[in-house]
Parts: structure tokens; sequence; C-alpha cells
């Protein structure tokens, strides 16, 4: 049996859930900062879709998404070890997805917060150190990457190239932007809340357009019996 996958028609409504918990973000930090007073279902709802926190509802969504782009490039690496093209590493790049997905839910790289900032006596933009390890980590797969990355079509390289920047752009510059109000002013303010609320905006959208170029590849190069247009 046969299905259509549209990405165009995935992609938007990617969008659609990342505009809608954008949403729910703005109006719970409203509430963080109103003087009013909170029952304890205005708490619950804060809890359950600031971007800040653990465990709710934008966790669970990028966690997803990561996951859906894992999976998609399980599949390619599984049928072109089929068809015996080259396919370690697009099942290397699942396994990066794959930690990223868990990493996403459980916060791995918090842990990584006190030791590197202990270590390197981190300040100003470096303040949230966690991301210096991940920094060198992501050069050293991007080094290996390399022929990999130039053996792709040319509309495939430029949509990666778009989705990692914005990505990047959230999960490194805007996170390291956070850490320096953080470190000045705390959590409880609004530039703070701002800066992580775009930061954690990109890294959403940044996953979507990727998975939307997976499925644009996938469809190009028929790798699936599911027929995707």
């Amino acid at each position: 049996m046969k299905f259509k996958i549209k990405p165009e028609f995935f992609f938007k409504k990617l969008l659609i859930v990342i505009f809608l918990l954008l949403i729910g973000n703005i109006i719970v930090n409203f509430l963080k900062f109103s003087d009013f007073p909170k029952p304890r279902i205005v708490e619950i709802i804060i809890v359950f879709f600031d971007f800040d926190l653990e465990e709710n509802l934008p966790t669970f969504y990028s966690t997803l998404a990561i996951s859906i782009a894992s999976l998609l490039l399980l599949i390619i690496a599984m049928r072109n070890k089929k068809r015996n093209l080259k396919y370690i590493d697009w099942l290397g790049l699942s396994f990066v997805f794959l930690f990223l997905a868990v990493d996403e839910f459980t916060r791995i790289h918090e842990y990584l917060w006190n030791p590197t900032h202990n270590l390197l006596q981190t300040t100003g933009l470096l303040y949230y150190s966690w991301y210096i390890p991940y920094a060198i980590l992501f050069l050293i797969i991007a080094v290996f990457y390399i022929k990999w990355f130039n053996r792709l079509p040319i509309e495939t390289k430029k949509l990666f190239v778009v989705s990692g920047l914005i990505f990047i752009t959230g999960a490194i510059v805007f996170e390291a932007v956070s850490g320096y109000f953080d470190e000045l002013y705390g959590v409880s303010n609004f530039w703070y809340c701002f800066f992580y609320t775009i930061e954690e905006l990109l890294e959403m959208l940044g996953i979507a357009l990727f998975i939307y170029a997976l499925l644009e590849y996938i469809s190009e190069t028929k790798y699936l019996k599911i027929k995707i247009s």
C-alpha cells in the first residue's frame, strides 16, 4: 500500500506546531512577570509551556522532531546498504541525531556546565560553558563529513547548510547570550526570557527545515516504497 507524504505539507504542519508553542511560551512569560496572584492552574500552565523548563510540551515536541530526523537518516542509511551504496555516513548522522534527541529530553549537556566552567573559569558569553565541548565535537564531525557533504545534490546542500546555521545560531549564539544575561542579572528578567525564547525557536525551526530537506532528498532519490511527493 502506498500513501503520499508531501514535504511541503509536513513542513507547514511543523511550522504551525512551532508557532502555537511560541504563542504558549509568550503567554506564560507574560504570566510569570505579571503582578496579579497566580492560582495553581496558572503555575501548571507556565510549567507546561515555558521554553526554559524541562519535561514539558516544547521539550516533548523538540525531542520528537529530532527523533524524526534521526529516523529519516536511518531509513536512507538502510536503503543505501540494501543497494550496496555508501551508508555509514548516514548511519553515523542518525546516531548523532538520536543522541541529540536524548540530550534534548534529559539535558545531558547541562551536566557539563559546572566541570567546564570550573576548569576554564568561563564568564560572559562563555558563562554557559557546556557548549564549548559540543562545539569542538561538532567541528570534528564536520571535518569527517566534508567528503560526504560534497557528494550531496546542490539543493540538499543548500537546505542542510541553512537548517544547520539556523540551529547552531540558536543552540550556541543565543545560548551564549542567554548565559551572559543570566550571569549579570539572573533568570528572572525580560531579556533572559527573550533570548532563550529565540534560542529554542531557532532550534525548532532548524530541525523542521532539516526534516523537510531529508524528505525532499528521499523524494528525489526514490528511497522509499512510500510515495513522497
